[in-house]
């Protein structure tokens, strides 16, 4: 596929561009915001696209400054156009659906967008961005066309699209750090535009009010006078899927420097210690208010999930206790009057018909209630796969719209009659398959072939998933896409990543990229996220591989011997399971399990046997022996994945020599996957290698170097797997400092702060540092621990923790040479060097001991270090209201102290030439702030960029800077104004307390060691919600340590949309 040559209206500059005329996009008058937002999105990325910043003018005919038209179908111009035969159509779009045209007016050539609804046109302009002007919009960012020359003329553009189902999108599922779990209001607010401009409409938040423990905060409910307190997982807790917390300072390998505070979670979700829990229930829902507000301002539909038949045991009640009911409802309904959908899963588990007939009770006193109190609000019923039985007999109106049963794959939706459905695909599963690598055995082939056999009542498309980003990016902007196009133009995995590695790796990698991301990546392990955390080589083949529905001989005269696959004497393993083709396969076959058949008729000495099998899976290998296991091979067979659990195939090989009657044994082995991932992994990590030397382009090279550490994050898991359980103190830290690095030089969204927090809770704590405690029993003299070295100009910086008791003396090792002796209280040592070097420490007790060697540390020292800082930016918004500030946080992955890093912010009005700087401020670890104050943000809007130097190389974020910058856009929401400063009252111990304003959503506090600080991000502490007028604080600093000392706090008001009051007074405080 050739990166669209028929997209060049791209970077065009029209015939009339050498005039002196401004051109113009004309947005026809009255209209609404989501229309406003679609002229701001055309001008930003227009100009992004040629360096021409047009104009966007109301008015209700073009004139001749005119190069685009956005309007309504429906518009007067549009039926006058019409009717001359200037816009001829074929047929009218249907809902959200939309025409692209150019089209010839009094002499001039003009491009038309028209929706037939507002969300329409706005999916329009992405339509004309994406399908014409060859960009591509992913949940990690957009992606430009490579550079074009300019063009002279309009090329013809005829589009008319209507998307095939109406609610298309994605349900990040809450429970784990790589997911919503952790999205805070600026990370929804960017995701939420990012889903609008993949032309996505609906977001499903899964809120958990019991099960596994947990309480999360978009529902919760008081009943008879009890209200349970709700939590979201941090690294401090961990989460109730086999997730310890830890402490985020204990983090190994340079991990914790890209967090800007004492734990890691959503916003909503810390600093709630010392909050009741009214208050922290009212945090969350402030939150999810604000969620679906800003997203019905995209044209986005927001859906809430919840377990109805499972309430926390502290409440004392049934799930079907009316009472119960008509509580959680109201709560509902009063907390979120705007919610679009209510979705009523049925939970997780086995079920019986006493599960489905309380269920359905459940069901029926929150429909009825919803009906009474939220008639607004749909009504859907989900869960893991739904039967028919438990569907069908609901009222006409709900909407049946499972998550499929742990699969790729989704029923077609037939079964359910004429009731609407909608479809849900995993885009990864969170048990036997991967949420750090690519998704093991969830392959994109099958989602495409179950779009492809779709049922006409299917009217939704969402995809399960946890990350939005890395090795889920092209199954997600397949998700956002396939119902835009016509089923061939994406069906098949190649053509999707095809695109995607087009896109983001360029003309001379598409082909060797492709080869790699096309479910072809090394495999490393079945863990998933939901599972207890194993040993590096407990996860590796515990998946099903294939399923088995019968077995043929032939002889020259055809078929000789069939045997159902079922017709098993003595198995191991395995389950039998409802096949496609009629009756029942074998199914649920693992890693050495076996079928025996007893007396098998060989009289006429059959040439092949032929096998059908189907798998979804990485598959593996079945031997057919003879008599015994171990016995005569007869027959191998390789099966590879099919795509699809019920995609039956045929595979046949020749046998000689059976005669007689004998029994049969089949066992079922993976391929030898560990040892051919390894090399895989090599392998690919030279093509990237090959493919990065080629490539001048700045923002190609990180994304393959992106792609590369994901790469090598599985070798170097490969390899543990392998040597990990040998491993002695001297072979320490091994590739664990390698594995864990690569999460760190792969952030690319939120998810990826998930990951580092998952690896470092789960294979760093319980593995490596459990490790380390075993071997340390071996030690009469304790190494020193938490070696970290870290450059500087003119030499390195080394620190240690001491574990000796006994200690009378460090001595530091360079490169294998001691290079000093330290006193027993000193734990950092300055050594003046120029080069790489290794560094470690032993300590020495007070009777001469040594102890072993500590676990040694890598540095670039003095002036060696010539690789420029890695700028880590999450969820960087896009748009921002009227009248408020934007705060940008940044964090580095650096070889050098965060003393000798700087940002700083490059900024002008859109479209400006001269560019205004501000200093980031360092917050804390490796992160750095800005808050550019709402008087620099004009309705213009602005472009930035930010360069981040080491003191002697340099970086910017974007990578295209300052040729092609970020930019941010602002949207007008009339009558928010800015709300009035709090008043403070006298503290009472540690508490500050502070007068109610009127009409104020949250408040914002902040704290600094100075009195005369100023509010903004490296300052601010947390939010409590706005009927909460009182706060204190939890006694960590944002490096985890302990207050100690006066501090100073203040407290602003803020409205719905982040207008912000001036600060209150000054509140001292001692720790």
């Amino acid at each position: 596929m050739k990166r669209m040559a028929y997209h060049l209206l791209a970077i065009l500059i029209l015939g009339m561009a050498a005039s002196a005329v401004k051109a113009q996009i004309l947005l026809t008058a009255s209209a609404t915001p989501i229309e406003e937002y679609a002229a701001v999105e055309l001008q930003r990325y227009y100009y992004q696209l040629s360096g021409r910043l047009l104009s966007i003018d109301h008015e209700e005919v073009p004139d001749r400054k005119t190069e685009f038209v956005l309007t309504r179908l429906d518009h007067p111009l549009v039926k006058s156009w019409r009717d001359k035969g200037v816009l001829p159509l074929k047929s009218m779009p249907g809902e959200q659906g939309y025409v692209i045209r150019t089209v010839k007016e009094k002499g001039r050539e003009l491009v038309v967008i028209a929706g037939v609804d507002a969300n329409g046109l706005l999916y329009g302009v992405y339509g004309l961005l994406e399908d014409h002007l060859g960009m591509r919009f992913y949940m990690n960012g957009d992606v430009y066309p490579d550079k074009k020359e300019v063009q002279t003329r309009i090329p013809l553009i005829q589009d008319e699209r209507t998307p095939t189902v109406a609610i298309r999108g994605f349900l990040p599922w809450t429970n784990f750090p790589q997911s919503a779990t952790i999205y805070s209001w600026d990370d929804w607010r960017y995701i939420i535009d990012q889903a609008a401009r993949m032309r996505m409409n609906f977001i499903m938040i899964h809120n958990y009010n019991g099960f596994c423990g947990h309480n999360e905060l978009f529902h919760n409910f008081e009943y008879k006078g009890h209200l349970s307190r709700g939590w979201m997982p941090t690294i401090k807790t961990g989460h109730g899927w086999g997730c310890p917390g830890w402490n985020i300072n204990e983090y190994l390998f340079g991990a914790s420097e890209v967090y800007d505070d004492y734990d890691f979670g959503a916003d909503y979700g810390l600093h709630n210690e010392t909050l009741t829990n009214g208050q922290i229930k009212e945090k969350g829902a402030t939150i999810f208010r604000k969620v679906i507000a800003y997203a019905h301002l995209r044209g986005v539909k927001i859906g809430l999930g919840l377990d109805i038949d499972v309430v926390l045991p502290e409440y004392q009640s049934e799930p079907d206790n009316k009472d119960l009911i008509k509580v959680q409802v109201a709560e509902i309904a009063r907390e979120y009057p705007e919610l679009d959908y209510l979705l009523c899963f049925q939970s997780e588990g086995q079920k019986n018909e006493a599960f489905y007939a309380r269920w359905r009770r459940v069901f029926d006193g929150f429909y009825e209630e919803m009906k009474r109190k939220s008639p607004f609000t749909r009504i859907a019923v989900s869960g893991w796969g739904l039967t028919a039985e438990s569907v069908n007999s609901l009222p006409e109106d709900v909407i049946c719209a499972p998550i499929s049963y742990y699969s790729a794959a989704f029923e077609p939706g037939s079964v359910y009659g004429n009731r609407e459905y909608w479809g849900c695909p995993w885009l990864e599963r969170d048990f036997n398959s991967s949420e750090y690598y690519y998704p093991y055995n969830v392959d994109l082939s099958e989602t495409i072939r179950a779009f492809g056999d779709a049922s006409a009542n299917m009217n939704g498309f969402y995809a399960l998933t946890w990350r939005l980003a890395d090795a889920i990016s092209p199954k997600m902007w397949y998700i956002s896409k396939a119902p835009w196009y016509n089923h061939e133009v994406l069906d098949s995995s190649e053509k999707v990543y095809r695109d995607f590695a087009l896109a983001n790796y360029g003309e001379n990698a598409v082909d060797a990229i492709t080869d790699i991301i096309d479910q072809n990546e090394p495999f490393a392990t079945d863990f998933g996220e939901c599972q207890e955390t194993p040993g590096f080589n407990q996860m590796v083949h515990t998946y099903p591989l294939m399923n088995l529905y019968s077995m043929t001989f032939w002889g020259k005269n055809g078929k000789d011997v069939e045997i159902k696959a079922t017709g098993y004497a003595e198995k191991k393993g395995t389950k039998n399971a409802p096949c496609d083709e009629g009756g029942e396969c074998v199914g649920y076959i693992m890693a050495d399990d076996w079928l025996q058949y007893p007396a098998v008729d060989f009289s006429n000495s059959p040439e092949r046997m032929s096998i059908r099998i189907a798998s979804a899976s990485s598959g593996g290998v079945a031997t057919v022996y003879l008599d015994r296991l171990g016995g005569p091979v007869i027959a191998r067979f390789e099966v590879k994945n099919t795509e699809g659990w019920q995609s039956w195939k045929s595979l046949t090989v020749p046998v000689k020599g059976l005669k007689g009657v004998h029994t049969l044994y089949v066992r079922f082995q993976p391929f030898n996957v560990i040892a051919k991932a390894g090399k895989l992994a090599d392998k690919q990590l030279k093509t990237i290698d090959s493919c990065m030397a080629v490539t001048s382009d700045v923002l190609q090279q990180l994304r393959l170097s992106r792609l590369r550490a994901r790469i090598q994050g599985a070798a170097c898991h490969i390899a543990l797997n392998t040597d990990f359980e040998n491993y002695q103190w001297n072979d320490l830290p091994g590739k664990m400092d390698e594995w864990a690095r690569s999460f760190l030089y792969r952030i690319e969204d939120i998810s990826s702060y998930g990951n580092i927090m998952s690896t470092q809770n789960r294979f760093v704590k319980q593995n490596y540092v459990e490790k380390i405690n075993q071997l340390r029993k071996q030690q009469r003299v304790q190494a020193p621990s938490h070696i970290i070295a870290k450059g500087t100009l003119e030499r390195a910086q080394i620190s240690w923790r001491n574990e000796e008791p006994a200690v009378s003396s460090f001595v530091v090792c360079r490169n294998g040479e001691e290079i000093d002796t330290l006193a027993s209280d000193v734990n950092c040592y300055q050594d003046k060097f120029h080069g790489a070097a290794s560094y470690t420490v032993y300590a020495v007790d007070i009777e001469g001991h040594k102890s072993p060697l500590g676990i040694p540390a890598d540095c670039l020292a003095g002036s060696a270090d010539r690789e420029a800082p890695v700028i880590v930016i999450n969820s960087p918004l896009t748009s921002i209201m009227e009248g408020t500030p934007l705060h940008i946080r940044f964090s580095v992955v650096e070889n050098r102290l965060p003393e000798f890093v700087s940002g700083i912010f490059h900024y002008r009005r859109t479209g400006e030439k001269v560019w205004k700087k501000i200093p980031f401020k360092h917050r804390t670890r490796g992160v750095f702030t800005l808050t550019l104050p709402a008087s620099e943000i004009t309705r213009q809007g602005i472009e930035y960029y930010i360069s981040v130097s080491d003191s002697d190389n340099v970086f910017c974020y974007p990578g295209s800077a300052p040729a092609r910058n970020h930019t941010v856009v602002v949207t007008e929401v009339p009558g928010d104004d800015k709300p009035e400063v709090p008043m403070i009252k006298p503290i009472c111990g540690k508490r500050m307390f502070w007068s109610r304003v009127p009409n104020v959503e949250m408040y914002r506090i902040y704290r600094s060691r100075t009195p005369d600080f100023k509010i903004g991000a490296d300052t601010f502490v947390t939010f409590v919600a706005g009927n909460t007028q009182s706060f204190a604080d939890n006694g960590f600093d944002f490096d985890g340590t302990s207050l100690k000392g006066t501090y100073y706090y203040c407290v602003t008001s803020v409205s719905f949309w982040d207008h912000e009051s001036e600060a209150s007074e000054i509140i001292q405080i001692d720790y």
